[in-house]
C-alpha cells in the first residue's frame, strides 16, 4: 500500500504537462489495451471510486503505477466565471517510467453541481532510475484553495523494475482506511521525525467543528495543512463522519504547543466537547519533534552509525531490558524494536524520570537525552546478533553454509530453513555476501579445530604445462579446505569469494615440504572450503586408510589406454606423517589419463568419493566404472 499527500513540494523540470480544461469528453486517449493491465488497476468508474477509497491517489504493484486524482463538477467555483470542471495541471517526468494510459470517468452522463470525475493514469517502469508526477491547481479536488498550488509525488525505480513511492509525505493517510490504519497504528496525535500529526474526526451535518486555539507555536513549527481523507461518494450524503489529518513541521529547536478544540460553531473553546493539546519540544536542528512524555528510541548500526530499516528490524528485532526500583519494589520490562525510530507513548520515560533507580539492562548502553516537556530521546549503537542458524538446530555449523547455498542456487531444499537467520548483512534479502560472511562466521568459530587438525586426503585437479593447480585437502575431523594455485598466485577459500596471496609454488608430492606446504593451508582459516565437510563413515575409512599410506605406496597399477586429451588430470593421495616422515600414497589418477591401483579396497574407496561429490568433479563415477571394465594390469 502507498500512502500520500497533499501537501505542497517544490516542482522539478518535468518534460510533460497534460492541462484539464472545461469539457464534457474524457480528455485522454486509451495508449495501452486495458486487457493487458493487472486487475487491481482501474476501468470505469465504480473501480476507480473503489481504489480511491482504498488506496488513495496512488498504488504501486506489478511494476505499474497508477494514480487517482478526484475533481469534483462545480459552476460557481469562482463568482462570475463559469467552470465545468475545476481546473488543474499535470506534469510528470518520463525518464523511468512510461504513460500507458490516461482516462477520465464521470459519475453520470449528464453532470450537475458536486458531482464528481475520476481521472485515472497508469504508468510502467521504463528504466532504472526516478519518476516524478505533479499537480497544480489553485484548488483541490474539493475545491478549497491550497497553499501554493502543487502536490507532488516521487518515485525510485529499482534495477529490477520494481517502483517505491519515495516523496516527503507518503507515509501520510489520503482515504477513509488508510486514515483508520494510520489512527489505529498511530492515534489521534502522533509524530515522526520532525512532523506533527492531528487525526480528527467529526460528524458532518452538525454545529461542531474542529478549530485551532491559537497560534503561538509559529515560532518553533509552521503549519503545512490538511487534508479530507472522509470516504469519497457518487453523490453527497446527508450526513456521515468527516475525517481529516493537520499536519506541523518543526523549524526551529525549542518548546511549542498546539491545540485543537472540538466546538460550536458560534461558541467557545470553553464550550468544546474535545481537544487535542501538542506539548512538544523541537530538537536536533528542527529534525526532530517529541510529545510531552514520549521516548523515541533509535537504532544505529556500530560500524556505520547509520539507522537500521524497519524492514531489518522487522526480521531482526533489537532488544533491551531495564531495571526499574521504586522504593523497595523494581520492575524490568523488555522492549523489542522492530521499527526505526519507536515512538513510546506510556510509561517509560515518566519512570525514568521519578524511578528511585534506572538502568538499562543490555551490552550497548544508550545515548540519552533528556527534555524539559519530560520527553526522552535514546539513540542505541549495537550490532544486530544475526545467529546463521538457518537450519534451526540449536548451532551454527557447516550444515547452514550447504542450505543457504542450495537456496542461492535455487536447488531443493529439504527440511527448514529460516532466512531471516541466515541474512548476516541485514539487508533484508539473501545473496552471496550472506554466504562469505556466514563462511567468516564458521571461520572464526573453528580456527582451533584448524590448527589442531592434519591432512589426510588430498585432491589434486592440475595442468601442470599452464603451471595450474586446483587443491582440495580434508583433515582428520572431516573439514575440507581449498587453494588455487595459478600463475604464481593462491586463490584460497571458495571459488566465488577467495583471499589472494602472492608467490605461490605448485605442490609437488615426494618434494621436500610438500606435508608442510599442506599443513600450512589448513591452518589458514581463509582456505575452510564450507560446501564440503566428509560424513563420519567416510572419514573413518579415510583416517585408517591413511595410517597405511606405505602398504598402498606399493601396490600394483590398474591402467587404460591414454585419452589423448590436452587437458587436466586429478589424482587422489592419501596422506599422513609418523615419527619419522610424512608418507602419501597416489590411490588413482583420471581425466586426461586413467589409473588406479590394484586394490579393491581402494577402488572402493575411489567409488565412495566419486558418489558422494568429495572430489568437487561431477559425474566421474561411471567414468570411473568404465575405467576399472576395459583395464589392464601393470
Amino acid at each position: 500500500m502507498t500512502y500520500r499527500k497533499f501537501i505542497a513540494a517544490a516542482v522539478a523540470a518535468t518534460t510533460a504537462v497534460v492541462p484539464m480544461f472545461s469539457s464534457r469528453q474524457a480528455a485522454f486517449a486509451k495508449t495501452k489495451p486495458q486487457s493487458e493491465y493487472p486487475s487491481w488497476i482501474p476501468t470505469d468508474f465504480e473501480s476507480a471510486l473503489e481504489f480511491s477509497n482504498t488506496y488513495g491517489t496512488t498504488r504501486v504493484e506489478d511494476e505499474f503505477l497508477c494514480v487517482v486524482f478526484r475533481r469534483g463538477y462545480d459552476t460557481s467555483v469562482q463568482e462570475g466565471i463559469f467552470l465545468q470542471y475545476l481546473p488543474y495541471e499535470v506534469h510528470y517526468d518520463q525518464s523511468g517510467m512510461r504513460r500507458v494510459s490516461a482516462e477520465s470517468y464521470p459519475s453520470k452522463e449528464k453532470l450537475g453541481k458536486d458531482d464528481l470525475i475520476l481521472d485515472v493514469y497508469v504508468f510502467s517502469a521504463l528504466n532504472q532510475g526516478t519518476f516524478s508526477i505533479t499537480l497544480k491547481s489553485p484548488y483541490d479536488e474539493r475545491g478549497s484553495v491550497l497553499h501554493n498550488g502543487e502536490t507532488k509525488y516521487t518515485f525510485d525505480i529499482a534495477d529490477n523494475f520494481q517502483v517505491a513511492e519515495t516523496d516527503d509525505f507518503s507515509w501520510l493517510p489520503d482515504c477513509k482506511k488508510e486514515y483508520e490504519e494510520f489512527v489505529k497504528k498511530n492515534g489521534r496525535l502522533s509524530v515522526k521525525d520532525n512532523y506533527i500529526v492531528f487525526c480528527l474526526d467529526q460528524s458532518a451535518g452538525t454545529a461542531f467543528s474542529w478549530e485551532p486555539k491559537d497560534y503561538e507555536y509559529e515560532k518553533n513549527l509552521k503549519y503545512l495543512g490538511s487534508y479530507n481523507c472522509s470516504e469519497v461518494t457518487p453523490e453527497p450524503l446527508d450526513g456521515g463522519e468527516i475525517n481529516s489529518i493537520e499536519v506541523y513541521k518543526g523549524i526551529k529547536d525549542g518548546d511549542a504547543a498546539v491545540e485543537w478544540n472540538y466546538i460550536p460553531a458560534l461558541g467557545k473553546y470553553e464550550d468544546g466537547k474535545d481537544k487535542i493539546t501538542a506539548d512538544c519540544t523541537v530538537f536536533d536542528d528542527a529534525k526532530s519533534v517529541l510529545l510531552a512524555g514520549q521516548t523515541r528510541i533509535t537504532v544505529l548500526d556500530k560500524d556505520t552509525g547509520k539507522p537500521f530499516f524497519d524492514d531489518i528490524l522487522a526480521n531482526h528485532p533489537f532488544s533491551f531490558g531495564m531495571d526499574i526500583r521504586i522504593g523497595d519494589m523494581y520492575t524490568g520490562p523488555v522492549f523489542r524494536i522492530e521499527k526505526n525510530p519507536e515512538y513510546d507513548g506510556g510509561d517509560l520515560a515518566k519512570l525514568f524520570y521519578t524511578a528511585d533507580e534506572f538502568n538499562f539492562i543490555c551490552d550497548d548502553q544508550p545515548e540519552i537525552t533528556k527534555f524539559d516537556n519530560g520527553a526522552l530521546d535514546l539513540v542505541f549503537k549495537t550490532k544486530l546478533n544475526i545467529t546463521g542458524d538457518a537450519n534451526k538446530d540449536g548451532s551454527l555449523g557447516v550444515a547452514d553454509v550447504v542450505l543457504l547455498q542450495k537456496w542461492l542456487l535455487n536447488q531443493r531444499i529439504d527440511g527448514y530453513f529460516d532466512w531471516k537467520a541466515a541474512d548476516l548483512c541485514t539487508d533484508n534479502k539473501l545473496d552471496i555476501f550472506d554466504l562469505v560472511m556466514l563462511r567468516k562466521k564458521l571461520v572464526e568459530a573453528d580456527i582451533s579445530v584448524s590448527e589442531e587438525a592434519a591432512p589426510v586426503l588430498v585432491v589434486t585437479t592440475e595442468a601442470t604445462w599452464r603451471g595450474r593447480q586446483d587443491i582440495l585437502i580434508y583433515d582428520e575431523n572431516g573439514a575440507a579446505y581449498h587453494v588455487n594455485i595459478s600463475d604464481g598466485k593462491a586463490f584460497y577459500g571458495p571459488y566465488d569469494a577467495p583471499y589472494i596471496e602472492e608467490d605461490a609454488e605448485l605442490i609437488k608430492f615426494g618434494r621436500d615440504g610438500w606435508y608442510e606446504v599442506l599443513e600450512s593451508i589448513i591452518t589458514k582459516p581463509e582456505s575452510r572450503y564450507y560446501d564440503k565437510f566428509m560424513d563420519e563413515g567416510t572419514l573413518s575409512l579415510t583416517k585408517q586408510m591413511s595410517k597405511e599410506t606405505v602398504k598402498y605406496s606399493e601396490e600394483k597399477w590398474l591402467e587404460s589406454m591414454p585419452h589423448w586429451l590436452d587437458g587436466s588430470t586429478m589424482s587422489i593421495y592419501l596422506v599422513n606423517r609418523t615419527e619419522d616422515e610424512a608418507h602419501f600414497a597416489k590411490l588413482a589418477t583420471l581425466l586426461a589419463s586413467d589409473s588406479c591401483l590394484d586394490n579393491e579396497q581402494v577402488q572402493d574407496y575411489v567409488r565412495e568419493l566419486l558418489k558422494k561429490d568429495y572430489v568437487d568433479y561431477p559425474e566421474l563415477d561411471s567414468e570411473f566404472e568404465n575405467f576399472l571394465k576395459y583395464s589392464t594390469k601393470n
